[in-house]
């Protein structure tokens, strides 16, 4: 039955995409509106009118204050240590087209950034080295001109990059489930 009056709600549907839709941009956020597939408009926050027939309905990206946890990045340090490290983020959406058009998903390319960084930065150095450059906050600060430089063609400014741990460990190979790790110290 259902099925035989879909077509009411496709005419409704018609209907209601000629006429503006309101959409509300919160005072910690900014937008942007993709209008003909090609225009790209920012928003300050407020309200804002749409046209859902010339119109994709907007965007909303925060500019506040932002951490992201990446994932345990694990690397053999340049002597040999085989060793895991996390990271946090703390970013800022400073330019929010770019943040919205140069990536489908921005906390995936700040994870891939950021991962890559800190992976070049452990594979580059002794661990002996790295212990002493996160006790004095020289990795961090290495890490940090770094991604910033890359974070920022996405509009993204990168504030801090903090060290939640670091150890020595261990790994398993586990066909088709990657890699174990602990902090119980080297195999070798």
């Amino acid at each position: 039955m259902s099925n035989m009056f879909g077509w009411i709600d496709h005419i409704a549907q018609f209907v209601l995409s000629l006429f503006p839709h309101l959409h509300v941009v919160n005072a910690n956020e900014q937008g942007v509106k993709f209008s003909r597939g090609k225009n790209v408009r920012h928003l300050r926050p407020g309200l804002h009118w749409y046209w859902p027939l010339l119109t994709e309905e907007p965007t909303n990206v925060p500019v506040t204050r932002q951490t992201l946890s990446l994932a345990s990045i694990k690397a053999t340090t340049k002597d040999g240590e085989r060793v895991a490290v996390t990271v946090a983020l703390v970013f800022q959406v400073s330019d929010v087209i770019k943040a919205a058009v140069r990536t489908v998903d921005l906390d995936d390319a700040l994870s891939d950034i950021g991962g890559s960084t800190v992976l070049s930065y452990l594979l580059s150095n002794d661990w002996s080295d790295i212990l002493q450059d996160i006790a004095k906050d020289r990795m961090q600060e290495s890490v940090l001109r770094t991604a910033a430089d890359y974070m920022a063609d996405y509009g993204i400014t990168v504030l801090e990059v903090r060290c939640r741990d670091a150890a020595a460990t261990y790994s398993i190979s586990l066909i088709g489930d990657g890699f174990l790790t602990g902090a119980a110290g080297s195999s070798d």
